[in-house]
């Protein structure tokens, strides 16, 4: 009989990273042996507000209607992976608060895992507990690649993440300064791992497999742009270095995931394939002449299909894109933002990359199994 566990992370926000994250550890832990139960989490919630969270205006909230009665701009994204969510994710009950994930009864799972992306950063999800599995103190629990994104966290902050991280059989972080607050902001008696975000705890042909992602390449040559600026501002590079890759690369033409008021698409002419599916999200990545990127999950993604990639990196203290291109020897391919006339340098060892992502993967897969056997062993 396989063993049932829950799983806290964030999956709903309309992005391609955090949903893909979510799929690719509930796949990884079936492949382990395990039953995987997302726990619906309404995030944000009525708490967030509460405690700085950008309350939606109600005009805006009018907007947003009339964008979901029409079909355009970001209502289509969302459209597009609330059906992934709803066909591919196995969803708990909704839980509208904290205090309702409290009053449930967790004894039918062995155990509770808090994981991945960036569900312990103090800027977006102000100190959530619910987060750090404070909701039940009788499951165990464990960290898959749980990220903080920031340097540090806020000394209001600290006893807090310390009273409930300290509840965790074992923890394992996404980046090297997640890894440092552990260790010597919160002084926690465990000692940390910094291991691959699940996306690529799933290899890319197994990516391929689940999502039935087409090997045939489109007709043309294209630079592929993956940029988001909700983290840091990464205009003007990211044009300036499109239009370098773009002769440098001899492409007809620029692919981006923005929509069609991005700065790519008015001052590049880019194609904007904003509001695309998951698997074609996947498919452009996989068949890019090179990636240009200010994403963890396009860095990540570009990296586990091998292919050439420029990521933009910010100077802001987030290290997720950084500690993944120096675990794989490629840092080469990141730009800092702000760099004066960077030099790029897309190209890499694909094979000494894939070996050593290979290798990484074997013992991170190690060990989430043997900690999960240790603390499910003693439920």
């Amino acid at each position: 009989m396989r063993l049932k566990v829950a799983l806290m992370t964030i999956f709903q926000v309309p992005n391609y990273g955090s949903v893909l994250q979510t799929f690719a550890t509930q796949a990884l832990l079936a492949k382990l042996g395990y039953d995987c139960t997302i726990i619906n989490y309404r995030y944000p919630n009525e708490w967030h507000y509460n405690n700085g969270f950008r309350r939606p205006s109600f005009l805006r909230s009018i907007i947003k209607k009339i964008a979901n009665l029409t079909g355009i701009h970001r209502q289509i994204l969302e459209n597009k992976l609330v059906n992934f969510r709803r066909s591919r994710l196995n969803l708990s009950r909704p839980y509208q608060d904290l205090d309702s994930l409290r009053k449930d009864d967790w004894s039918e799972y062995s155990a509770i895992i808090s994981g991945s992306d960036q569900l312990w950063n103090p800027i977006y999800l102000k100190g959530d507990s619910a987060f750090m599995l404070s909701f039940s103190n009788r499951i165990p629990k464990l960290a898959i690649a749980s990220s903080f994104a920031v340097k540090e966290i806020p000394a209001h902050l600290i006893e807090k993440y310390k009273r409930y991280l300290s509840q965790f059989s074992a923890i394992s972080v996404r980046e090297q300064n997640g890894a440092e607050i552990i260790t010597n902001t919160l002084s926690l008696d465990t000692t940390p791992k910094v291991i691959l975000d699940p996306t690529l705890l799933l290899s890319g042909d197994e990516w391929i497999n689940e999502l039935n992602i087409s090997s045939k390449p489109p007709k043309e040559r294209y630079i592929l742009m993956y940029i988001l600026s909700y983290a840091f501002n990464p205009y003007p590079d990211a044009i300036e270095i499109a239009a370098r890759l773009k002769d440098q690369y001899n492409c007809t033409r620029i692919i981006t995931f923005s929509n069609s008021n991005s700065p790519e698409v008015t001052e590049l002419g880019a194609e904007s394939l904003y509001g695309c599916s998951i698997d074609e999200f996947l498919y452009y990545i996989r068949h890019a002449e090179v990636v240009l990127t200010s994403s963890f999950h396009g860095t990540a993604y570009a990296a586990n299909f091998g292919r050439p990639l420029i990521s933009l990196t910010p100077s802001n203290g987030d290290d997720r894109q950084i500690t993944l291109l120096r675990s794989l020897a490629i840092e080469k391919c990141s730009v800092t933002v702000g760099t004066k006339n960077p030099v790029l340098d897309p190209e890499y060892d694909v094979v000494n990359e894939q070996t050593k992502l290979s290798e990484i993967r074997r013992k991170d897969l190690l060990w989430i199994n043997d900690n999960l056997q240790t603390i499910t062993s003693k439920k």
